[in-house]
Formats: C-alpha cells, sequence, structure tokens
C-alpha cells in the first residue's frame, strides 16, 4: 500500500504529463459538422469538443 505522501508525489507526477493538449485527426466532415455546430451555438469549437468529450465519458466506467 502506499503512503500518503507518496501517493501525492505519484498524482503531480501524473498532472504534469497531462498538459491538457492532444492532437486529434479526424474526417473532413465531422470537423466541419463540429465547427458549424459550435457557430450556431456561440461557442467555440474547442469548448464545444471538450462539453462533448465530457459528456461522452459520463456513459464510460472508469476504473482508472
Amino acid at each position: 500500500m502506499f503512503s500518503v505522501r507518496k501517493k501525492a508525489d505519484m498524482m503531480k507526477k501524473e498532472e504534469e504529463y497531462f498538459s491538457g493538449r492532444f492532437n486529434l485527426r479526424l474526417p473532413k466532415s465531422l470537423h466541419r459538422n463540429l465547427a458549424l455546430t459550435a457557430r450556431a451555438e456561440g461557442v467555440s469549437l474547442n469548448q464545444l469538443a471538450t462539453a462533448l468529450i465530457a459528456g461522452g465519458l459520463k456513459n464510460v466506467t472508469n476504473t482508472y
């Protein structure tokens, strides 16, 4: 079992690893659809994609 301090150190290193950025390749048609939807909703493409991903993750069992 990990000590509280060791676990905190591991979590800090993990946070440093995840920058909050990643590149995603997708079909042009999906990119267009997302961009047009974001414009219609009055939000950025990034905001829309973040909301859709977060909403989709609610349906996934997270065991990590």
